[in-house]
């Protein structure tokens, strides 16, 4: 008697396990449908609502503002801040060196 009963619940534990199995692949197919018209044609991915297509990289970046030559990296929303940061510690270390060697010659040149 039990174990019909557990063959029972196994054979229902199927059932409602490839009713979610469908389930899911329905509402894959609806998106990949609805996402179609929004393929990136040059990388072939969905981008994000924001996105744009850094053709440097060849990806698609969120948020996109440029793509810088000296990092060679997109910057975009996610590393504005470290773009930000490194800009802040060139120009203070340019204008560090511009004036130890400004203050270096005007001493040599006062001897």
């Amino acid at each position: 008697g039990g174990e019909r009963g557990s063959s029972r619940e196994r054979v229902n534990r199927r059932k409602e396990e490839r009713k979610r199995a469908e389930e899911r692949r329905r509402r894959m197919m609806e998106r990949l449908s609805y996402n179609r018209s929004r393929l990136c044609e040059d990388c072939g991915v969905v981008p994000p609502e924001d996105a744009y297509h850094c053709y440097d990289c060849n990806v698609c970046i969120r948020g996109y503002d440029h793509h810088c030559p000296w990092t060679s990296k997109c910057v975009g929303a996610g590393n504005l801040t470290e773009f930000y940061a490194f800009l802040f510690c060139s120009v203070s270390s340019a204008l560090y060196i511009a004036m130890s060697t400004g203050h270096y010659w005007s001493l040599k040149a006062g001897k």
